[in-house]
């Protein structure tokens, strides 16, 4: 699919008129990346990770409500990553999240709920490369008929089951997929499904709308959105991010102040 068919289907996802809003979960630690900062503030190319996030969103849903779920100990991080954004910035709120990602996620549902947009989307603010298409791809399927459609790659890695560092057996790859963010759902789907939840520190959004009984559907996703979570990540998004932005001039690394 190119640009021009992307963007095209993406208006045309958004002509039937629907209230989009995106939860972006900013609430986590982040100790695998060992930055002295939650990994969402840390600087990639002269940014936050999560400015990077943001913008990514606000290019590809320009009007797009987007609420960010933080931590109570983040919130002049938050406010300078904001301000960063300049006027793209007037239109992003928080919320205070939780002790787990399922108790944030909530959180930014329940900040939502007074004026309850159509659909929402769930996006982990450490996958700073979400695209246009990806968006295109969820919002065409939602409008489908779709109450909850998740972007996933399948597994091309060959997969070992091991007890302690002994190999076990070879597990069947077939039928299995690597799941990204945004994940995407109707809102009152959503917001149903996690106040019937029980309290299991569901990883993702998607676990907990099959624990209500919904059916997820998967469309493709793309291997440029990955999640940053260990530091060789870092110099890769920045790598990345230098190829996609030919006028950035910045050092190498992350901040770690």
């Amino acid at each position: 699919m190119t640009e021009v068919t992307s963007k095209i289907q993406t208006k045309n996802a958004l002509s039937q008129k629907a209230a989009i809003a995106v939860i972006v979960v900013a609430a986590g630690r982040g100790s695998r990346a060992e930055t002295s900062l939650p990994k969402q503030y840390a600087l990639v190319a002269g940014k936050t990770v999560l400015a990077h996030t943001i913008r990514a969103l606000t290019i590809a849903l320009p009007s797009c409500i987007i609420k960010v779920v933080i931590h109570p100990d983040d919130v002049a991080l938050y406010e300078e990553t904001r301000s960063s954004l300049g006027n793209n910035g007037d239109t992003i709120s928080h919320t205070l999240g939780g002790a787990t990602r399922q108790d944030s996620v909530y959180a930014g549902l329940a900040a939502l709920a007074d004026t309850p947009p159509d659909y929402v989307l769930v996006h982990d603010a450490a996958r700073p490369f979400v695209s246009e298409k990806l968006i295109s791809n969820l919002l065409t399927t939602l409008n489908t008929g779709a109450k909850a459609v998740i972007p996933a790659l399948p597994v091309t890695d060959t997969l070992k089951r091991a007890s302690g560092a002994i190999i076990s057996d070879t597990v069947s790859r077939e039928n299995l997929y690597r799941v990204q963010t945004p994940q995407a759902f109707s809102f009152t789907d959503l917001i149903a499904a996690h106040k019937n939840a029980p309290h299991q520190n569901f990883t993702d959004d998607a676990a907990i709308f099959e624990h209500s009984g919904g059916q997820v559907q998967i469309c493709t996703g793309s291997e440029a959105n990955f999640k940053i979570t260990c530091p060789d990540d870092f110099t890769k998004a920045e790598a990345q991010i230098m190829m996609t932005h030919a006028d950035v001039r910045v050092g190498s690394g992350y901040d770690v102040h």
